[in-house]
């Protein structure tokens, strides 16, 4: 049961609260001036402001109970709290359980009782996180090649689970599945060679099996899933268009959001940007308040809304780092930093993508774009960094005051006695050792 004693609340992290506390204004104000489009299908001017607020609400929530949970609790339901996602996505397959059919995919299924139509892939993100990392320090600290053994198919078995499941539905967000596992076996230091040697295979098969279903699309190759959409995306973003293409936006249908993007973006060079809730393209580009609202960001906010955007995110890492530097168990060390690295990569892969520099991979950007899943898994995910600080706080004070109470137990004590008003102070010194 998670204790929420208030009386802890002082040893929670204010530099994590105020970065997050940030990261809901930017979000609020942003939001507010970028939903034009959700308003014109509202029924109040205010509704989708205040449904999204309200979502952001749920996901601080989420971070006030997360950061009393004990570590030691939250280690122990961890694994059972991965398979559960990877069933919820299962569940994405059977027809009368999954919802919103969204470009041919079902990406949500429907809980009774759950405020909204829950999307598993999102949850899976930081779970899988903390599956692996008790996978990874039980190798680390156990010398038995059997047990070993048994720890890397249980590693191999919940990263292949985790991809498998998700990809046919998101596979951008199954190949930052991919690059999280990779990451947290390279940080905790284990076959750091073999891992480099694995990460250049692996983008060299990446690279060809790309190719293969731009291949397969040119030769009138129907692809399942979402495969068409990743092959259609790539192929249009190596290929060079003719000026006539390139241009116009209504030339391509699929290529017109980022032309929009690249429209608000230019629109707001300059220092201050066009202002808030002076948008030009908030009406026309598509998800303006989500997949792509650094674009809006840019665009009313400038140079300005970059560098404050930028700078939560860093700040954010530098804290985990600072975090991790404090902490005294390795699965908490490993646990932080790795939830930290996973939302600034998907902020990186949200803003670069928005630039295009790389394809499209609809991730929304983490803390700021409009979703409700979205706010509740960052939530966890922010949440689990909270309870590690916490945890890690709780015990550099529990040791601090027992160094403090040895150092005053070892130095000598004087006490008077004054029942007797007669005798003189000195008579009365009682010295314990």
């Amino acid at each position: 049961m998670i204790k929420t004693d208030l009386t802890q609340v002082n040893k929670t992290d204010k530099g994590l609260w105020i970065c997050y506390g940030m990261f809901l204004l930017v979000s609020a104000i942003v939001s507010f001036s970028s939903n034009s489009q959700d308003v014109y299908k509202a029924a109040t001017f205010y509704s989708p402001w205040i449904s999204h607020m309200t979502k952001l609400l749920m996901g601080l929530v989420v971070i006030f109970f997360m950061q009393f949970m004990p570590v030691r609790v939250l280690r122990n339901i961890s694994p059972a709290l991965f398979w559960i996602s990877i069933f919820t996505q299962i569940l994405c397959f059977v027809p009368g359980i999954r919802v919103n059919n969204i470009h041919g995919v079902y990406r949500t299924i429907h809980v009774p009782g759950f405020p909204m139509d829950l999307q598993p892939d999102e949850y899976i993100k930081f779970t899988l996180i903390l599956y692996l990392a008790i996978i990874i320090i039980d190798f680390l600290h156990t010398e038995d090649t059997e047990r070993r053994k048994n720890l890397k198919i249980k590693y191999a078995v919940a990263t292949i689970a985790a991809i498998i499941t998700v990809i046919p539905y998101h596979t951008s967000t199954a190949m930052m599945y991919l690059a999280t596992a990779v990451m947290m076996v390279f940080v905790s230091g284990l076959y750091t060679r073999q891992i480099i040697f694995g990460i250049v295979a692996a983008a060299i098969v990446g690279v060809i099996g790309v190719w293969s279903l731009v291949g397969l699309r040119h030769a009138g190759v129907q692809l399942p899933w979402r495969l068409a959409t990743v092959a259609g995306r790539v192929d249009r973003f190596i290929k060079d268009e003719p000026d006539e293409i390139k241009y116009n936006i209504k030339a391509d249908p699929k290529t017109a959001q980022l032309k929009y993007c690249k429209i608000s973006i230019a629109n707001g060079a300059g220092i201050i940007g066009t202002g808030p809730g002076k948008s030009l393209e908030r009406d026309v580009l598509p998800v303006a308040n989500a997949d792509c609202v650094f674009a809006i960001i840019v665009e009313e906010w400038g140079w300005i809304g970059i560098l404050v955007t930028l700078s939560l995110y860093m700040f954010l890492l530098n804290r985990v780092g600072y975090i991790v530097k404090k902490s005294y168990d390795d699965y908490m060390s490993l646990v932080a930093l790795s939830c930290g690295l996973f939302i600034a990569l998907q902020a990186l892969i949200s803003i670069i993508c928005v630039l295009d520099i790389m394809p499209a991979t609809g991730q929304p950007l983490p803390f700021i774009s409009v979703g409700g899943n979205s706010a509740l898994s960052m939530g966890f995910g922010l949440g689990t960094i909270m309870c590690i600080s916490k945890a890690q706080r709780t015990e550099l004070n529990r040791i601090q005051d027992i160094e403090q109470t040895s150092e005053e137990t070892s130095r000598p004590v004087i006490t008077f006695d004054d029942d007797n008003e007669e005798e003189t102070p000195q008579d009365d010194i009682i010295i314990e050792q």
